[in-house]
């Protein structure tokens, strides 16, 4: 539209036309820049509210399963086997090897 408008303007010798078109032009300049800021802007837009909702979805999510954290109670103490008892239990190992 832009390029016809200026090939118009070659053409025309009427002074008052010429000045209509050059104003049209201007104003179609102005329409297509803010059309382009407006999809700029949408995009910027639309980006940043995914960002949210990505931040929003890891901040809400636990880091870890409670399954999976470490457990920190007390062991309880386990009972010490006698020398006597290590000695069956090797002599019942040995036997199973044989």
């Amino acid at each position: 539209m832009q390029e016809r408008i200026m090939d118009l303007l070659v053409v025309v010798e009427n002074e008052d036309v010429t000045v209509e078109l050059i104003q049209v032009n201007e104003d179609l300049n102005n329409a297509i820049l803010g059309c382009e800021r407006f999809t700029r802007n949408q995009q910027r837009i639309l980006e940043q509210n995914k960002n949210q909702r990505e931040d929003a979805n890891t901040t809400s999510e636990p880091s870890a399963p409670s399954s999976d954290l470490l457990d920190l109670s007390p062991i309880p103490r386990m009972h010490r086997a006698s020398l006597g008892e290590l000695n069956t239990l090797n002599a019942q190992l040995s036997d199973l090897s044989k």
